[in-house]
């Protein structure tokens, strides 16, 4: 902030893999870093269905200081592409990535060193049925059926947005206890920001146009 122009920086290392909304592909920030789950040795475009093994699956961070790159590894025990892309996120100052298991499963991987890709740790690898949600559309029609939202300060409870339902899913895994919120209302579908105090509203309203901060 300050500068009196922009920078072009023309040195990206892998392709941002695209996402089906508009927030989906957004550099996720943390520790001075914007992070996105690239594409390496790709070839045509940046969908999630162009990748076809693992090994091209590669998180891209640019210090944001250093103005740059450099690139980790998904954790060891993604062995196979899920069918869906993989969210990436933070929750408690931890970089995470979670994802689809055969349709069946959600799992959710926490880096407990920054940039370390051997400090990748499986929190938990749970049912979908276990987690109270039955009505999944299929996979492949979805960005993800689940998305994390927030984690508890003991790290005990994460909190959980359906996809296919807007309900809010809130998983004790240290207990095993789930407990579900449905939505009665419009399915909406968001996915979690930083939240700054601020006078300036960060959305735009119907016929105004704001700043976001």
């Amino acid at each position: 902030m300050g500068d009196s122009c922009w920078r072009d920086r023309r040195s990206f290392p892998a392709l941002p893999i695209a996402g089906r909304s508009t927030n989906e592909n957004d550099g996720i920030y943390i520790n001075g870093t914007l992070n996105w789950l690239a594409l390496r040795n790709f070839s045509g475009g940046n969908a999630w269905e162009e990748a076809t093994a693992v090994d091209q699956l590669v998180i891209v961070s640019l210090d944001l200081g250093k103005e740059a790159y450099k690139q980790f590894g998904v954790p060891d025990g993604l062995d196979e592409l899920p069918k869906v892309k993989p969210v990436l996120g933070v929750l408690r100052d931890c970089l995470y990535l979670c994802h689809d298991y055969k349709a069946s499963h959600f799992v959710l991987w926490q880096m407990n060193e920054f940039g370390n890709a051997a400090s990748w740790t499986q929190l938990w690898n749970v049912t979908y049925q276990h987690l109270q949600l039955y009505e999944l559309s299929p996979l492949d029609e979805l960005c993800h059926p689940l998305v994390p939202m927030c984690m508890s300060e003991n790290g005990d409870v994460v909190v959980l947005l359906s996809a296919a339902d807007g309900a809010v899913i809130m998983y004790d895994f240290k207990v095993d206890r789930v407990e579900r919120y449905n939505n009665h209302g419009p399915k909406l579908w968001s996915h979690p920001v930083d939240y700054a105090k601020s006078l300036v509203s960060p959305y735009p309203l119907c016929g105004t146009t704001t700043s976001r901060t």
